[in-house]
């Protein structure tokens, strides 16, 4: 069984990761992220003709429609504009494209 707590080359890795030059690449990573994060701009009325907010907001993210319909509008709540993160952006965008790959699915199957 190879001991890899005392692996030269695991130990590299590791002084690795704490140097400058990770955290660089890190910061970088997350500059180029931000820079192509666009938020959603999309009106209840427009997405939810043909989908159900409420499915959305329970299968998705466990919370309710009208927490969904908050961030859609930018709605204030609590003094501050609700809006998505970057996570829930991608969590949305994600729920978006398995609800069309189901629905392909579902027409392709009739």
């Amino acid at each position: 069984m190879n001991n890899l707590e005392n692996d030269p080359f695991v130990e590299e890795i590791f002084k690795l990761a704490q140097t400058e030059e990770v955290e660089r690449m890190a910061k970088e990573c997350i500059e180029e992220f931000k820079r192509n994060y666009k938020p959603i701009e999309i009106k209840k009325a427009e997405i939810f003709n043909v989908l159900n907010a409420s499915y959305i907001a329970k299968r998705f993210f466990g919370k309710s429609r009208n927490w969904l319909y908050q961030k859609l509008n930018h709605n204030i709540k609590n003094g501050k504009e609700a809006k998505f993160t970057a996570e829930e952006y991608l969590k949305l965008k994600e729920a978006i494209e398995t609800i069309a790959e189901e629905l392909q699915t579902l027409a392709e199957d009739m």
